[in-house]
């Protein structure tokens, strides 16, 4: 089953939704690092780690969803080049299917692991908050 979608209409699936959700946790939690890494807080760690762990309960709904052999498409347009004969347009999309899901859930789970155990291996350092901006550059 291929689900073909125009996210420009806003008529795509949930899932699709997700995903983009699934990306934006961890760019957000570096987003709220990167602001607030000067405050030596040590939630801001624990933050990191709720926020992984959300995307990756999510990732595994989107797998549970694409282990049926179900493919989500989304697409849209960038943006366009003028040329001679004709215009260059360029597209942005998703695709999500069984591998690309399997392959975010691993990413996202190991991601965690790591974020958990950094939480109790870094307590004591003065760069506590520099680490997990780092850390989360990655993810």
């Amino acid at each position: 089953m291929i689900v073909l979608i125009n996210l420009s209409a806003l008529s795509f699936p949930y899932i699709i939704n997700l995903s983009l959700v699934v990306y934006a946790l961890p760019l957000l939690s570096w987003l709220g690092l990167v602001l607030l890494k000067k405050k030596q807080k040590r939630w801001l760690g624990w933050l990191t780690m709720l926020l992984i762990s959300i995307a990756a309960g999510f990732s595994f709904y989107i797998f549970s969803k694409t282990e049926q052999g179900a493919i989500f498409h989304g697409q849209w347009h960038w943006f366009s080049l003028p040329t001679h004969q004709a215009s260059l347009s360029f597209s942005v999309g998703i695709y999500l299917d069984f591998i690309t899901a399997w392959m975010l859930c691993l990413v996202l789970f190991i991601s965690g692991l790591v974020c958990f155990y950094s939480l109790d291996f870094m307590k004591n350092d003065t760069r506590y908050n520099y680490y997990f901006v780092y850390l989360s550059t990655f993810i």
